[in-house]
């Protein structure tokens, strides 16, 4: 009996542990399947399973959102009816090949339509799903919303081509470089013409292979500099062609990675016309220069209210030298007195808006504070690289003199008692003073321009004719006595 009771006592215990076991494998089974559950929820890509006809038996809340349709929905849907016709071919090779054959895909890309019947790229993963027997039930799979990636991958293919394209059609030429071994690693079409080679000819030439050789040292350093520096601006350099020719250039660098690889690009513009240019217009500015020295005007040239260039001559008259003249703190305006400020002021602001100027009179003030009267001719030119004011001014300080003078003895003469008259040399009237205005009894404009022999009595007229012959002959006039005619007479004839 005790051994009964022992081996009841026994399978109890055996029982008991069995069940402790089973209890323990179901909690453990119970907390798996929610860990799968939670993951099976919330992970982001889409999770769906669907039968052997392509029918979907269950999918994840991502793969919903991501197709936009319910769980009823999209019960009964098979994955056909969701993927754009294009792809039921090759997706049931896929199926056949791989997933029946070998029991899962690779990874691969398709499209799926949403149900507002968008297209959108996606990539998926299939496995063979299998009953208790091992025989195919089914398949389920992973799916990933790739659009963005689709998106930014047409993005820089897209951005890649512009830069292809603008890379090749760039009018300066464009070169790569090693950082490490200063080896040319591409060029663009600029760069074959630039340097008369094809592309061939230059990748995997040394930079200093492209520049003149006596200077190969020079340029190897400056390489250098430019990838310490990380690149450079408007440096200015020379190439060397194929056929030899030499042409200055204009280098921008940049240090930057192409492929995960640091490389120097250098942007080589071919300033040979402008060289040209600058060359023709130092030589015509030199020519300028060596004409105004010898001209006996004074000459300057005014840059924004600076002087930049005196000649000679203006040194000589106002007083200053060209050190004065060109200092920052040098003003103008103290050469010109006080009543021809404004003028010159007003001419000064209309060649700044790009009009051009009347010549026009003013005074000047000399260092030593003497008055000089001008003209001055301005026009705008260009002079190194700059729009600036050139100024041809002319001393009319004895011409005003001499106008002065002029003007002073005319009005002695003017007031004369004695007709006084002045004739060319076909003796028309030039000048008359007022005296022979009353005594003809014409006035000033009605004389002026006809022959003087019309007022002279027709009787005297040989008289006066003899006269006049043995001045032009003898350059002196006896002074004959003659009968004028009056306006009053010649109206009563």
């Amino acid at each position: 009996m005790r051994v009964l009771r022992d081996l009841s006592k026994a399978k109890k215990i055996v029982k008991d542990k069995y069940e402790a076991r089973r209890l323990l494998a179901e909690e453990e089974i119970r907390e798996s399947e929610r860990e799968y559950r939670e993951l099976y929820e919330t992970v982001k890509d889409g999770i769906a399973a669907v039968d052997l006809k392509g029918k979907f038996i269950e999918c994840n809340q991502a793969f919903l959102n991501m197709m936009g349709y319910s769980a009823a929905e999209i019960g009964k849907k098979r994955y056909q009816d969701i993927t754009p016709k294009k792809w039921h071919t090759i997706e049931a090779k896929i199926v056949a090949d791989q997933i029946k054959a070998r029991g899962y895909s690779d990874e691969y890309e398709k499209e799926y339509i949403k149900k507002d019947g968008t297209v959108f790229h996606i990539s998926i993963k299939v496995w063979l799903k299998k009953d208790r027997e091992g025989k195919p039930a089914g398949m389920w799979a992973i799916i990933r919303d790739i659009t963005e990636r689709k998106e930014a991958k047409e993005a820089l293919r897209k951005g890649e081509e512009e830069f292809r394209l603008a890379f090749e059609n760039a009018k300066d030429a464009v070169l790569w470089g090693d950082t490490k071994t200063g080896l040319i690693t591409n060029c663009n079409k600029a760069a074959e013409i630039l340097l008369e080679r094809k592309r061939g000819e230059i990748v995997g030439l040394h930079q200093t292979m492209i520049h003149p050789p006596q200077k190969a040292e020079y340029y190897a350093n400056m390489f250098k500099t430019h990838i310490k520096q990380k690149g450079t601006v408007g440096v200015e350099a020379e190439v060397i062609t194929k056929s030899g020719k030499i042409k200055p250039v204009q280098i921008t660098a940049t240090v930057t990675l192409v492929g995960g690889k640091p490389i120097i690009q250098g942007i080589f513009r071919d300033i040979t016309e402008r060289k040209r240019v600058e060359e023709a217009l130092r030589e015509s500015e030199e020519k300028f220069r060596n004409l105004a020295e010898k001209l006996p005007n004074m000459i300057f040239i005014n840059k924004k209210g600076r002087v930049v260039y005196a000649n000679e001559r203006s040194e000589e008259v106002m007083g200053y030298k060209k050190g004065e003249f060109y200092s920052p703190d040098f003003n103008f305006l103290t050469l010109i007195a006080p009543e021809s400020i404004d003028l010159v002021r007003k001419a000064f602001s209309r060649h700044m808006e790009g009009k051009e100027v009347v010549p026009y009179e003013y005074t000047l003030i000399t260092k030593e504070g003497k008055r000089i009267e001008a003209i001055i001719t301005t026009k705008l030119i260009h002079y190194e690289g700059d729009i600036v004011i050139l100024g041809i001014v002319t001393d009319i300080t004895e011409r005003k003199q001499a106008e002065g003078e002029l003007k002073r003895l005319s009005s002695i003469v003017d007031a004369m008692v004695d007709g006084v008259s002045i004739t060319d040399l076909h003796g028309k009237l030039t000048y008359i003073n007022r005296a022979v205005t009353k005594q003809l009894g014409y006035k000033k404009e009605e004389l002026i321009g006809k022959l003087s022999t019309e007022f002279i009595a027709e009787k005297d007229k040989p008289k006066f004719a003899a006269e006049a012959k043995c001045f032009l002959t003898n350059h002196y006039q006896r002074v004959p006595s003659i009968w004028l005619n009056t306006k009053m007479e010649r109206k009563s004839r």
